[in-house]
């Protein structure tokens, strides 16, 4: 694999493929030959990063002599390497995978890093010492996974990173399965070079680039070519496509479960998975099936608990024996933290409406694995959105789809999914996949329906919310050099985000004397902090208790602040809940919260707005029913997002 220097390869295939192992062998090989030395692998989330983290170190091991580990970098990175033997001192420390590696800035310079994209995105950002990070991703293999996932904002900045990095001796390999052509055209742009070579190769295969483009699948672009093979057996999916209250939805969920059928609801907003649970919790007969929630909104150590059993239950089988823990029927509701990294082979899928990538993702979430004795032959999905064709205004469109969902996904695109998949009674993966995604996101020409002022207003204000993104991004590069520099920290923006958040420390029991105190986390784990002496085996447990909020549903309850005996373990400020273990009631500041905390939901709030008009019909009335959590964004403007909710 030499082409005489580093440029940019973008590998597009199916969920499941197996991108990862073809990405760490294609570095293997440019390794082996000379041309890079190590790789960094950045992801998309820590979650993705501690998945993939698991899976390089028996990959080194058949590459490397010695003994090297792979470097896990992210914000809470060091929680795991709290444990690692690597943790010595003396000439140790200077081995690769050992704490010299361990401050922010000094991780890349490992040979060999997994982590979130946030860490390299830095090299290229108008932080303190960024050129740190830019030398130790010089000259190695760049993979960078899930690119579909990031918005305008971050997708600007790793097309100018891969450009960068391409300057310095790196191989830049991008992965995706839902790309559009557009934006895999968008890694190329800087490169004419690379763009000439890609339309010879083309020309010679006597077919257009945009053919190619536009119909090849799976597709690996790069200098010079760009290749296809014949895709893997297609998988068919039945497609439904409907309006449903939540108990009808939670009355169709638990019909199918009886059936044998391990469900999956996967929902836009964790208030709405809070929801959806209370209504299957009201409606299935007790104790008949396993039933679960996993979304942001638990503590780190619940989450984990929480993916390891349902990964075990859903996950792929081990053997076919008594370890075979697959459920004659279950539900599990979760939100998008099923859609990547977390291996959940579901029956029949039940989603909110969201983007054609993102509906593809959460497919892939079905039939991931063979299995013999399914109670179906084909997949299901169940799409729930409301109907905006009879909508007359923008706020009656906004009000079919929901704002909350709105506030998630551009209605927009919103509305040409629903175009697209509306028309679909089968799908089949991977054969569709292409015509999907280019159909979805294709430029509207010029229409006469009487709908079409609406679909052009809701256009170009994806256009001005998408552009604005990446002229911010651009503003903040390391070559803006007219702007002040700001901190090489985890608060810098290699994200945007329009809504600030904060870190709330969630404690059964506290008692102070000011500079100290006792605190019994939600994990019944017993501390004691102070002002004066920092403990890592301490701030370890803390942080396995945190739960990130939106800041503005604090601000109501008073000043928030870090408390004094907490300030040796959090940099960023962390405010302390208390949670009255028999009521679920959350305290701050003394006050009584509208927060409460159940195992079973996690952290919830109990406010109860007027239902929003896509959740109306039919829905019960009695006493007894579920609260629905919806929150006072369903009347927020959905292009304002400083007040969402969760």
């Amino acid at each position: 694999m030499d082409y005489g220097k580093p440029v940019v390869f973008v590998l597009e295939a199916p969920m499941g493929m197996g991108k990862t192992e073809a990405a760490l062998y294609a570095a293997y090989l440019l390794m082996a030959s000379g041309q890079n030395s190590g790789f960094f692998f950045g992801l998309p989330t820590r979650l993705t990063s501690d998945r993939i983290h698991e899976r390089i170190d028996p990959f080194l091991k058949k590459i490397c002599e010695d003994k090297t580990v792979a470097k896990l970098a992210h914000g809470t990175a060091w929680l795991k390497a709290f444990w690692h033997p690597s943790f010595e001192k003396g000439g140790e420390a200077f081995k690769p995978g050992n704490p010299w590696f361990n401050p922010r800035k000094r991780a890349l310079l490992h040979p060999f890093v997994v982590g979130t994209v946030d860490q390299a995105l830095m090299s290229t950002l108008r932080v303190k010492h960024h050129f740190v990070r830019t030398f130790g991703l010089a000259g190695k293999v760049v993979i960078l996974d899930e690119v579909h996932s990031y918005d305008g904002y971050t997708g600007t900045l790793i097309e100018t990173m891969a450009s960068q990095l391409t300057q310095i001796g790196c191989s830049v390999i991008i992965l995706s399965a839902t790309l559009t052509g557009k934006r895999r055209s968008a890694f190329f742009k800087n490169n004419q070079r690379v763009k000439e070579r890609q339309k010879e190769a083309c020309q010679l295969a006597d077919e257009s680039c945009d053919k190619t483009s536009s119909a090849s699948y799976p597709l690996i672009s790069g200098p010079g070519f760009a290749l296809t093979s014949p895709p893997p057996k297609g998988q068919a999916y039945k497609i439904h496509l409907g309006e449903m209250s939540y108990f009808e939805m939670a009355s169709h969920a638990v019909g199918k479960a009886l059936q044998s059928h391990c469900v999956l609801c996967i929902a836009n907003t964790v208030a709405t998975a809070q929801a959806w649970y209370d209504a299957l919790s009201a409606e299935m007969p007790a104790d008949a099936f396993p039933i679960g929630l996993l979304h942001s909104k638990f503590p780190g150590f619940q989450r984990a608990a929480i993916e390891e059993l349902w990964m075990t239950r859903l996950g792929k089988n081990k053997t076919n024996g008594p370890e075979d823990m697959r459920p004659n029927g279950c539900i599990l509701v979760a939100t998008q933290v099923v859609e990547q990294s977390v291996d959940i082979d579901a029956d029949y899928l039940i989603t909110e409406l969201a983007p054609t990538d993102m509906l593809l993702q959460r497919m892939g979430r079905q039939f991931r694995h063979a299995r013999k004795n399914r109670p179906c032959s084909t997949p299901e999905t169940l799409i729930l959105c409301g109907n905006p064709d009879q909508s007359d205004s923008l706020d009656e469109v906004l009000d079919a789809f929901g704002r909350s969902n709105c506030h998630v996904y551009a209605p927009w695109v919103l509305w040409r999914t629903r175009d697209v998949w509306k028309k679909r009674r089968m799908v089949t993966i991977p054969d569709d996949i292409r015509t999907l995604l280019e159909t979805t996101y294709e430029e509207p020409a010029s229409q006469c329906a009487p709908k079409a002022h609406l679909m052009e207003e809701l256009h170009a204000q994806f256009l001005q919310h998408k552009n604005a993104l990446a002229d911010k991004a651009i503003g903040n590069l390391s070559t803006v050099t007219a702007m002040p520099v700001g901190d090489d920290n985890e608060t810098c923006a290699t994200r945007y985000s329009d809504l600030p958040s904060t870190q709330v420390l969630l404690v059964k029991d506290i008692n102070s004397t000011g500079n100290e105190a006792q605190l019994t986390l939600l994990n019944e784990t017993r501390v004691i902090v102070n002002a004066v002496r920092p403990d890592p085996a301490v701030t370890a447990q803390l942080y396995l208790n945190l739960v990130t909020i939106p800041s503005w549903l604090l601000l109501r309850y008073g000043l928030i602040e870090t408390p004094a005996f907490l300030k040796k373990h959090f940099f960023e400020t962390t405010p302390i809940l208390l949670w009255d273990n028999n009521s679920g009631e959350i305290i701050l500041n003394s006050r009584l919260t509208d927060f409460q905390y159940t195992p079973l939901k996690g952290l919830f709030r109990t406010s109860i707005p007027e239902l929003s008009s896509s959740n109306h019909s039919n829905e019960k009335k009695s006493s007894e029913d579920s609260a629905i959590y919806l929150t006072d964004f369903e009347s927020m403007d959905p292009f304002d997002k400083s007040k969402f909710d969760w």
